[in-house]
């Protein structure tokens, strides 16, 4: 229900809701209705293509944006697509032997949910509402593929626990900086910035979501932020944050030495600047300058 009103409200232009215990939200901009076929003014040809693309994610279990699965192993890993096939087909016939209390539930989410990827564009994370029956159709295909054979059974244990010990290991080693779209290593330097007092912390824009990463890792408060906040263009779809609190978020070209403030830059930005007479704390991919 907080969904639909979200929608409703954000649709249809109407006044944000607040009450003690819930808030539902008017934005500024309804970035819902750019990546929905339902406000298309080719709602068909959309709506055919959205599906298609995500039957396609769902079968190769790959949406080539490599912070949602890591290949080759996919989202359940490849070969799990046979036992779902098996579990899907099961599921919806009615067999005197897979007697499953609630197997209807599972259906009619799995039905809801394919009538969805007709109304979103689809990634894996925008897929992420069929995902829980997949993993059920897979375990009932499984279950059915092993019934009464011990051997298959121990065979289809190994495939898993091997695949895991692989997939582990290049779960553990995946640098996120190779994305574009995220940072790592920068819980330290923020929580040390943090306890600097009166002075101005400016964080530079080579950081990707420089912002999010302080609202996070400092935990700010948010009633704060919406009063400090101020925005390039606080009317577009995706905003960029100049500054909020103590907190600048800039394109850093040189150090001004007349005030208070202190720098975070990453470490490729070094030669850029004279940093003598500064104070310089380094960090593994970063430098804090004060």
């Amino acid at each position: 229900m907080p969904i639909i009103l979200y929608v409703v409200i954000n649709t249809l232009g109407l006044e944000q809701i607040n009450l003690p215990f819930l808030t539902i939200p008017k934005l500024d901009v309804n970035r819902y209705a750019k990546i929905t076929s339902i406000f298309s003014d080719e709602f068909f040809t959309t709506s055919i293509k959205n599906f298609t693309d995500s039957i396609r994610i769902l079968v190769r279990q790959n949406d080539y944006l490599p912070w949602n699965n890591i290949q080759p192993f996919g989202t359940i890993y490849l070969f799990s697509t046979v036992f779902t096939i098996i579990g899907l087909v099961n599921s919806f016939k009615k067999n005197k032997w897979l007697e499953i209390k609630y197997n209807y539930i599972f259906n009619i989410w799995f039905i809801v949910s394919i009538i969805l990827t007709f109304i979103c564009e689809p990634n894996i994370n925008r897929l992420n509402i069929i995902m829980i029956p997949i993993i059920y159709y897979t375990i009932i295909g499984i279950c059915i593929t092993i019934k009464n054979r011990k051997i298959v059974a121990i065979g289809i244990g190994i495939l898993y626990f091997v695949s895991f010990g692989f997939f582990l290991p290049k779960y553990f080693s995946e640098n996120c900086d190779e994305y574009g779209t995220f940072e790592g290593k920068l819980e330290e330097v923020i929580s040390y910035v943090d306890k600097i007092e009166g002075k101005k912390i400016h964080i530079t824009d080579k950081i990707q979501s420089n912002y999010i990463h302080v609202l996070f890792y400092t935990q700010y408060d948010t009633n704060k932020f919406v009063e400090t906040v101020d925005y390039e263009d606080p009317k577009v779809e995706f905003k960029k944050v100049n500054s909020f609190g103590k907190y600048y978020f800039d394109d850093i070209k040189e150090l001004n030495t007349q005030e208070n403030n202190v720098y975070v830059i990453k470490k490729e930005e070094k030669d850029k600047f004279n940093l003598d007479n500064f104070k310089i704390t380094e960090f593994e991919k970063y430098i804090v300058i004060e």
